[in-house]
C-alpha cells in the first residue's frame, strides 16, 4: 500500500513540473512579443528616448540637464508683455480720433473790435479764455470753430490741433491763443476688468501710461499677487504674466497703447508630479521660485523600490528662443510659441542633485518618473509565479479526481 502514495506523489511532481514549465513558456511569450500587456504606470525611459530619435519622426527634443542648461535658461528669462507689438512702442498716445469730446478755449489778449465780432466778449479789453460747448468730432474728423467753420484734427495732438485752429482764424481774430484738451477719448483709452476694484475705461496720459498706472487707477487687485494673472490683449495679440512677476521684473511693466485690454484673473501657478514617486500630486509654485529638487521633496522624493533615478524628467512647452540656444533644431515658423522639450536629470549621479537644485520649473510643468527596469523585470516574474501556481493548482485537482 505504501507503493500508492509514492506513485501519487510522482504524479504530482510531474503536473508540478508541467504546469511550472507551461507558466514559463506562456508567460515568457507574453513577455518577448507584447511587453505592454504588462502593467505600467507610464512610458518607460526607453519609451521616452526612443520618442524623441529622429529616424521614426521625434515629437520633442530630449535634452540631458547639465549646468550649461540650467545657466542658459536662466540667461533668457520670460518676457511675454514685453513681446508684445503695436503702438506703444513709439509716437503720441494722445491723437485725436473721431468720435472724440475736446474743451477748446479762444485767449486773446488786448481783445479788440474783430474779437468783438467773432468772441461773445463784452468787455473790449477782456482778457478771460472764452470757451466753446464741447466738440465733437464728426465722422470727417473736423470740428465747428465759429468764424472759422470746419476744421480738421483727426490724427492730430491736442497741440498740433490748436495750431490748426488758430491758422483757421488768422484774419478774423488778431493773435489767438487757443488751448485745446480731450474731454472723452474712447479711442485713447484702455478697458481694465476682472479682478480689480474699479472696472471700467480708462483714458491715457500721453505718452506716459504702464501697465502699472492703468491697474493703480483701477483700485488695484482684490486678490494676492500669487493668485493672479494679468493678461494683456492687442489687437490680434496677447501674453499673460503673473501679476507677481509684473511687480518684480520692471520689462513686464510695459508701456499702453490705445484700446489695449487689461484682464486681471485668478491664476494659480502649478506644477504637476506623477509616476515613481512618494505620492503624485499638484504641486502650487506661488510667489517663489521652485526647483526640481524642491518639487520631489514636497511629494516624499523618489519610490526607491521603481523609480528609475536616472530618469528623471521634465516635460514643458518651452520657448523657441530657449530652444535654439540649447541646440535643438526648432522648425522656421515665424508664429512659433512653443516647442516641446522632454528635460532629463540624472539624479543616480551625485551631481545630479546639485543640478536639480539650480534647475527651476515652470508652472504648468509635468515632472514624470518613470519604473526602473528592474521594478519591470519584478512585476514580470510576479506574473510568472501567479500562472505557475494556477496551473498547479489546477494539475492537483486534477490528480485528486476534483
Amino acid at each position: 500500500m505504501a507503493a500508492a502514495p509514492r506513485h501519487f506523489a510522482n504524479r504530482l511532481g510531474s503536473f508540478r513540473a508541467a504546469a511550472c514549465g507551461l507558466a514559463v513558456v506562456c508567460v515568457a511569450s507574453l513577455w518577448l512579443g507584447a511587453c505592454s500587456a504588462l502593467p505600467e504606470d507610464g512610458p518607460s525611459a526607453r519609451a521616452v528616448e526612443n520618442g524623441a530619435k529622429p529616424p521614426t519622426g521625434a515629437k520633442y527634443a530630449l535634452v540631458d540637464v547639465d549646468y550649461r542648461v540650467t545657466q542658459t535658461i536662466s540667461a533668457n528669462p520670460d518676457a511675454p508683455l514685453a513681446t508684445l507689438t503695436g503702438s506703444p512702442l513709439s509716437g503720441p498716445t494722445d491723437l485725436i480720433a473721431v468720435g472724440d469730446t475736446l474743451a477748446i478755449s479762444i485767449y486773446q489778449p488786448g481783445a479788440g473790435p474783430t474779437a468783438q465780432q467773432t468772441v461773445s466778449a463784452t468787455d473790449s479789453h477782456h482778457t478771460e479764455p472764452q470757451s466753446l460747448p464741447p466738440s465733437l468730432v464728426g465722422p470727417d474728423g473736423a470740428v465747428t470753430i465759429p468764424f472759422a467753420g470746419n476744421v480738421h484734427v483727426v490724427n492730430l495732438t491736442p497741440s498740433e490741433a490748436a495750431d490748426a485752429i488758430r491758422k483757421a482764424l488768422r484774419g478774423r481774430m488778431a493773435d489767438p491763443q487757443i488751448l485745446v484738451s480731450s474731454v472723452a477719448s474712447p479711442r485713447n483709452s484702455v478697458i481694465v476688468f476682472g479682478e480689480v476694484s474699479r472696472p471700467g475705461r480708462y483714458p491715457l496720459v500721453a505718452n506716459a501710461d504702464r501697465l502699472l498706472d492703468a491697474l493703480a487707477a483701477a483700485g488695484g487687485a482684490t486678490k494676492s499677487a500669487r493668485d493672479l494673472a494679468v493678461t494683456v490683449v492687442r489687437g490680434d495679440q496677447s501674453a499673460t504674466v503673473s501679476l507677481q512677476a509684473l511687480f518684480d521684473d520692471p520689462r513686464e511693466n510695459i508701456r499702453l497703447g490705445p484700446l489695449d485690454q487689461i484682464r486681471v484673473t485668478g491664476a494659480q501657478r502649478k506644477v504637476d508630479v506623477f509616476g515613481s514617486v512618494g505620492r503624485g500630486s499638484e504641486i502650487p509654485i506661488g510667489d517663489d521660485s521652485l526647483t526640481l529638487a524642491g518639487a520631489l521633496g514636497r511629494i516624499g522624493g523618489l519610490n526607491g523600490g521603481l523609480a528609475d533615478a536616472k530618469s528623471v524628467l521634465v516635460f514643458r512647452f518651452e520657448r523657441p528662443e530657449i530652444a535654439k540656444a540649447l541646440g535643438v533644431d526648432v522648425p522656421n515658423i515665424p508664429a512659433l510659441k512653443s516647442v516641446p522639450i522632454v528635460y532629463r536629470v540624472n539624479l543616480r549621479d551625485p551631481s545630479g542633485y546639485f543640478i536639480a537644485n539650480k534647475f527651476e520649473v515652470e508652472s504648468n510643468d509635468l515632472i514624470y518618473v518613470p519604473t526602473a527596469n528592474a521594478a519591470e523585470l519584478q512585476k514580470f516574474l510576479t506574473i510568472v509565479n501567479s500562472a505557475a501556481q494556477f496551473f498547479y493548482d489546477a494539475a492537483v485537482a486534477k490528480g485528486l479526481g476534483l
